[in-house]
């Protein structure tokens, strides 16, 4: 690798197939990096396929050739990856670049990335056998191609630098070489508690997320059904999109929950803030392995106690903070939502744990140090 003067500004160029104004964990969490390492006075260049996207401080290169993808790469000193491209590492290591990857996703131990089998959630340990009955049921296309992911992942891992896990759970259980463990970060200015007390009035549920299948939404008002048949009877508010929100409202529909179910779509920034601090209860009721839980510790910063799902990293980073339940239990969630919204005690006690927890552990400062060390530790050895 070329020498570099250990004074000059580090020249960072970080990839995500997505980024503004794409609004999801992902695309935020690389903006906050960015940021960071830009009011540090590094030099970053965020690479993308996402077009478009309003003016921004921050060098963003949209769809660039692969004669400019390569000469960005050779100003670079680091290339950091947050989804794969082939191109991008090969060049890299071409040119003798420190690499590191951070793992978002399943696709580790998952061809798919959802630890999803067509009939529910996959128990299994990846394997070519049992995944490649599990992409032929589910009718998935490309399946060679998909069944290769894990293996090619723990292979080329190899080669990679530093490969960063989110949480323990995905430093135990995915099969790479020089693994680092650093969680996600946040803007905990951002997502903070509400200055105004809590309005009077009927409680209110919060859920956050994709609305697919492996989010668990269905779970959630399948519970609520339950809270109203003893009694508890709160609001939810829905944030988000995705293929089965038709589905979704008509089952809040068929469950006589229609009149307090709202779906309010995509929020971002603010709006989402305000959503979610005017909750009493967040619920994260995923059915699959979440490496991390980003809308948990978004809840947690905000003061607003969560329950989750008891599965991945998710489970993990939420036991001992918040209240748990096993994954796709709709009876043991609507007793948990029932215990909980019956002790404005415990909601205070576990809003303030929450926050303390997501400020010392969560905030997008501390995740950008760490980045920072990383990649001063790798450029200097």
């Amino acid at each position: 690798m070329p020498a570099r003067d250990g004074d000059a500004p580090l020249r960072i160029l970080i990839y995500n197939d997505r980024f503004a104004p794409g609004i999801g964990g992902v695309e935020t969490l690389v903006a906050l990096l960015a940021r960071y390492l830009h009011d540090r006075g590094e030099r970053v260049v965020i690479v993308t396929g996402t077009p478009g996207g309003a003016a921004s401080p921050l060098r963003v290169v949209r769809r660039p050739s692969r004669r400019e993808l390569r000469r960005l790469v050779l100003e670079s000193d680091l290339v950091h990856l947050h989804s794969f491209h082939a191109r991008l590492l090969g060049a890299a290591k071409l040119m003798r670049r420190r690499l590191v990857y951070t793992y978002h996703d399943l696709t580790p131990i998952c061809p798919n990335g959802t630890k999803l089998e067509p009939g529910g959630p996959c128990l299994h340990r990846a394997g070519v056998l049992v995944c490649h009955r599990c992409l032929r049921a589910g009718g998935t296309p490309r399946r060679a191609r998909k069944l290769l992911r894990p293996v090619v992942k723990a292979l080329l891992s190899v080669l990679i630098d530093a490969n960063v896990c989110e949480s323990p759970f995905a430093l135990r259980r995915y099969p790479l070489w020089r693994k680092r463990l650093i969680p996600c970060g946040i803007d905990t200015t951002l997502f903070c508690p509400s200055p105004a007390p809590p309005a009077a009035g009927r409680p209110r549920v919060v859920f956050v997320g994709r609305l697919v299948r492996e989010k668990g939404c269905d779970v959630l008002l399948r519970a609520l059904r339950r809270c109203e048949e003893r009694g508890v009877a709160p609001d939810l508010d829905v944030v988000g999109t995705g293929p089965e929100l038709t589905q979704l409202s008509d089952l809040a529909r068929g469950l006589g929950l229609g009149p307090r179910v709202r779906f309010h779509g995509d929020r971002v920034g603010q709006a989402l803030v305000e959503v979610v601090r005017g909750a009493d209860v967040a619920v994260v009721p995923s059915i699959w392995d979440e490496p991390f839980g980003l809308v948990a510790v978004e809840a947690f910063s905000c003061g607003v106690p969560v329950i989750a799902a008891d599965v991945g990293g998710l489970g993990e980073l939420v036991r001992g903070v918040g209240l748990t339940f096993p994954r796709g239990d709709a009876a043991r969630l609507a007793a948990e939502l029932e215990r909980l919204l019956s002790d404005p005690a415990l909601r205070r006690s576990m809003a303030d744990h929450g926050r303390r927890e997501a400020v010392e552990k969560y905030d997008h400062h501390t995740m950008g140090a760490a980045y920072h060390r990383l990649y001063r530790e790798l450029l200097e050895s």
